[in-house]
């Protein structure tokens, strides 16, 4: 007689995880948002998930989807028919179910806070004309100062400045050295615990400068009072005021102390057109958070300038059609790095001359590498790229084995842009987000685990997901940028004849 089977071990069905996009008050910018989580565990397979959106969850235009399961990341678009209103705050919610009934509760975003975003149509549209007002000092009831302008990568989003234990109310004095206008304000927290959030807090600006360098004479800035906030981020928008200091009053905070990641202040103006060398010359966005293209490390500048090409590189919150088109004479290609921060650490509306440039430019070639061909997308909508659950990291041969390795990068569609190439190949990746909701204006070029190469339909404006500039003997992808290159000169000297 055989033995009875045991009953396989099946685990608790945890709710997903609503920290992919959007985020916590994200600034969604088209009507069909592309809603994505990470999944669930446990229970039994396969699951299923039930996407909710409404303003209340209990009104008669209450949204709901239900989801088959994708690996690791699901996610649901809106669908025709169902567009969002603009100008409107809505939450959203999914809980899992498995393949015997079983619920889980609904997810949340950090501190089992429910999701919310709003919907603002208009908000990348259109460069803003605005200027980063640089700090000359700063004077705290805490420790920590020189991290909140702190602009690099990805390590500097986890230096904070930090209020001292004990204290009622906390300040942050700004100097900007001599009186700027301000008209807006960037400010972050940890985007990834609750802990030291600031809750309760105002601006204030200095009327007379040598009163409110001493601590007097401080007027608040009315616009900018948040009470009672669970979030990590806010931009916030006001007439211009004109002073030479400017103080963070914070009133209220989650946790035992404030904790704050990083203070830009904004003021009106328009950038600067920078010198273009004489001759064929590139413009390289530089889309790292202080404007460069990859710190102190410049292989895209590096790779160009190996060609014979000369180059220009400009910050990606100074660029604009208007910048473009002052130029002396324009450059034969354009290149948007890529850049090493997660999108919720960043002041979005920054990107917003770039999305223009994506949007419209006709004449001159683009190529965007890694974040900024994800900015491809997100010109269009910024939910349209996500985290894809995972990471690819490859600078080695080593890196492209083993069960955790890419796949290849698979040609799918012909293009003068893979000239000389094989198929499949390989090529450097350091990826954690992936483009997730393709504009029909783009078709797509070559395929991996994700999609790794797209082109504008008629423009000669092309994104990849690798790094093409990286000079590595097994990255293949070097020939792209080359034949890219080959093909704007090409152009540009067609055009001068």
């Amino acid at each position: 007689m055989s033995k009875p089977k045991k009953a396989k071990n099946i685990t608790k069905l945890t709710a997903p995880n609503l920290t992919n996009q959007p985020r916590l008050d994200t600034i969604v910018t088209n009507e069909r948002p592309l809603l994505s989580i990470f999944n669930s565990t446990g229970g039994t397979p396969p699951r299923k998930y039930i996407f909710q959106i409404d303003t209340t969850f209990d009104s008669k235009a209450l949204i709901e989807y239900r989801v088959p399961e994708s690996p690791k990341v699901t996610s649901k678009r809106i669908e025709k028919g169902d567009e969002l209103t603009d100008n409107t705050i809505y939450c959203w919610r999914v809980k899992a179910i498995d393949a015997t009934g079983h619920c889980s509760s609904w997810g949340t975003e950090l501190g089992s806070i429910t999701p919310r975003f709003k919907v603002d149509l208009r908000y990348n549209k259109r460069f803003m004309n605005l200027v980063r007002i640089p700090i000359k000092n700063i004077v705290s009831t805490g420790r920590g100062k020189e991290n909140l302008t702190n602009l690099g990568g990805y390590e500097d989003v986890t230096t904070q400045w930090a209020g001292y234990k004990d204290r009622k109310v906390h300040h942050i004095q700004l100097d900007l050295g001599t009186q700027r206008k301000i008209c807006g304000v960037w400010l972050l927290c940890d985007r990834e615990k609750m802990d030291g959030r600031i809750k309760d807090f105002i601006w204030e600006y200095g009327k007379n400068e040598s009163k409110s360098k001493n601590g007097d004479d401080w007027t608040a800035i009315k616009e900018t009072q948040i009470r009672n906030s669970n979030g990590f981020r806010w931009v916030q928008d006001f007439a211009p005021i004109k002073s030479r200091h400017f103080r963070l009053n914070i009133a209220g905070w989650h946790g035992s102390t404030p904790r704050i990641n990083e203070i830009e202040l904004f003021g009106p103006g328009t950038p600067p057109v920078p010198k273009v060398p004489n001759g064929g010359y590139a413009l390289v966005v530089g889309n790292e958070h202080d404007g460069t293209e990859y710190g102190d490390h410049t292989p895209i500048v590096s790779a160009i300038e190996k060609s014979g090409l000369k180059v220009v590189v400009m910050p990606y919150y100074e660029i604009c059609p208007r910048v473009i088109k002052a130029l002396d004479h324009p450059p034969v290609a354009i290149i948007l790095s890529g850049f090493s921060r997660w999108y919720e650490t960043l002041p979005m509306f920054e990107f917003n001359g770039e999305y223009e440039i994506i949007r419209q430019e006709k004449e001159i070639p683009v190529l965007g590498i890694c974040g900024g061909f994800q900015l491809f997308v997100m010109a269009y909508g910024y939910t349209f790229a996500h985290d894809m659950g995972r990471k690819f990291f490859t600078y080695s041969v080593k890196d492209l084995m083993g069960k955790d390795a890419p796949s290849p990068i698979r040609i799918v569609k012909d293009d003068p842009i893979f000239d000389g190439m094989p198929n499949p190949f390989y090529a450097i990746k350091f990826q954690g987000w992936e483009i997730a909701a393709l504009n029909s204006r783009y078709e797509t070029l070559a395929v991996s685990d994700c999609i790794e190469v797209i082109k504008r339909k008629g423009r000669m404006v092309y994104g990849t997901q690798f790094h093409p500039e990286r000079d590595k003997p097994f990255n293949m992808g070097r020939i792209l940028l080359l034949n890219f290159l080959r093909m704007a000169l090409d152009r540009s000297q067609r055009n001068v004849s």
